[in-house]
């Protein structure tokens, strides 16, 4: 398990201690403000909690799993090796601060398997903010090393595709980050079919074309910023959506052309591979070091093209589905547990919409995440729970 570490801290011969959750504010907290962070009660935005100048989650490690580089030899750990590695192993010599991405190297432990000198579970916050649990939630938090896999996607693809989602980014995601459907953790394009990842402030969007060679239609990923080149993780709720036909690749931000790029041609297909999985939150290519900080709320999958008006209806309009969709292959209101409630522990899936055949077979599982408090957790929804598209 990994998004509920902490780390264990001993020295041979005498008594080892444990930290986890380490925040450091530029001022003095109030006796009040202190015992809300040890219930876990959401800091409100522009308060003296929120403005923490530093904070380690310690959240890079496995618990009590072989944390140390050694069980890979192909491996070296140095001062270049944070977040690059593809292997975690390297990657946990490192803490590392989410408010500026300030790193801390880890000396001296042993991060082999076990409790002692590793990362280990960590705090569950098993008091966390009650009010307001009796409201329905309708989107879907995510902190970093947070992923739904959905293990039975529709595997139909043909020459057509679309992909809507609203998304808001909390900080600027790792590249590669985002929604996919692919080979599970391979880190091989050829077991690729679609994927829209976020990088360099922005998104791309594109599918592997069927012919074996793992690459996209001529002319390469679309990519898009909101105006004037600013990155998308700016807080805001923005809808994106992308489309694949034969004829074009369009790439859309806010209900506006963001890029075009050319389609599969006359005769192109999307890639299949019969044991892909669809993975929500991180590259489905890659075990680690892909992940985001951010929320998602109402993703549509089609089998088909939406035209620009459609998805200018969608941005305009911001309801839910209701009526059956033949070309719809995946719809998730993630209208499920209460807004940042600590009784969330059992809503551990990610619910296909009835109205979508076969939604049954495409339940999402929830991984690392905490299910309590503001983050990493059900939220309130960017679209009405119950407002219905006319």
């Amino acid at each position: 398990d990994r998004g509920h570490t902490g780390l264990e801290i001993s020295t041979p011969g005498s008594v080892g201690w444990t930290i986890d959750d380490l925040k450091i504010w530029p001022s003095v907290l109030s006796p009040d403000d202190l015992a809300k962070e040890k219930k876990c009660v959401p800091a409100l935005p522009g308060s003296a909690r929120a403005n923490y100048c530093m904070y380690f989650d310690f959240s890079e490690g496995f618990v009590e799993a072989d944390n140390h580089p050694a069980f890979n030899s192909n491996i070296v750990c140095d001062d270049n090796s944070y977040r690059n590695s593809s292997n975690y192993a390297c990657q946990n010599y490192w803490i590392t601060d989410k408010t500026n991405r300030v790193n801390g190297y880890l000396g001296n432990f042993n991060m082999i398997g076990g409790p002692m000198s590793n990362y280990v579970m960590g705090i569950q916050c098993s008091e966390c903010y009650t009010e307001g649990t009796n409201i329905p939630a309708g989107a879907l938090s995510l902190k970093y090393g947070d992923y739904v896999e959905i293990a039975k996607p529709y595997q139909g693809f043909e020459n057509k595709i679309s992909v809507s989602f609203w998304l808001r980014l909390d900080e600027n995601p790792q590249t590669g980050a985002g929604i996919g459907q692919g080979g599970a953790n391979l880190e091989d394009n050829a077991k690729l079919m679609w994927t829209m990842h976020l990088a360099n402030g922005g998104i791309n969007w594109n599918v592997i074309k069927n012919d074996g060679t793992g690459m996209y239609p001529d002319g390469g990923l679309t990519f898009g910023m909101l105006p004037d080149n600013k990155p998308l993780a700016d807080g805001n709720w923005h809808h994106i959506a992308g489309t694949v036909s034969p004829d074009n690749t369009i790439l859309y931000i806010d209900g506006e052309v963001a890029d075009t790029k050319n389609g599969l041609g006359t005769n192109g297909l999307i890639n299949l591979n019969p044991n892909s999985v669809m993975h929500i939150g991180k590259d489905v290519r890659y075990a680690s070091g892909r992940f985001m900080d951010g929320a998602f709320d109402d993703l549509r999958i089609y089998k088909n093209v939406l035209s620009s008006d459609d998805v200018k209806a969608i941005y305009i309009n911001k309801c839910e589905l209701s009526t059956s969709d033949e070309d719809l292959i995946g719809y998730y209101t993630f209208n499920q547990g209460n807004v940042m409630s600590n009784n969330n522990v059992s809503e551990t899936t990610l619910n296909c919409s009835s109205i979508v055949t076969s939604a049954e077979d495409l339940v999402g599982v929830l991984h690392h995440f905490n299910l309590c408090g503001s983050v990493s957790n059900w939220i309130q929804g960017y679209i009405t729970n119950g407002k219905t598209c006319e």
